[in-house]
């Protein structure tokens, strides 16, 4: 199997990304609740915004190497590559009020 022609593991049309909080963060309570303080500060700056398709999502997921948890989302933008800026642009407000590592 040649690795150079395998299909993508998401379509071209979806954002895939994760963002890794602090050591101090490690358990699901504490990245659940970072979650929801996250979704509060987002729906403030996005009061009326209308997604394409998918919203902005955030949920907890285990890391079994690390043993620890982050959170992560997904979300189609279709053809509107409004919703892609705007999720690069809620990413780096998102890092600028928290102490992340985003991928």
């Amino acid at each position: 199997m040649n690795i150079f022609n395998r299909p993508p593991s998401i379509s071209e049309d979806t954002l895939q990304y994760a963002l890794y909080p602090g050591s101090q963060l490690s358990n699901k309570a504490s990245v659940t609740l970072l979650a929801t303080c996250i979704r509060d500060y987002i729906d403030a700056l996005l009061y009326g915004f209308i997604w394409h398709r998918d919203t902005f999502e955030l949920k907890a997921a285990e890391d079994s190497v690390a043993n620890n948890w982050f959170l992560k989302g997904r979300m189609r933008v279709g053809d509107s590559i409004d919703d892609e800026w705007c999720t690069i642009w809620l990413l780096r407000e998102i890092s600028s009020k928290w102490d992340l590592v985003i991928r």
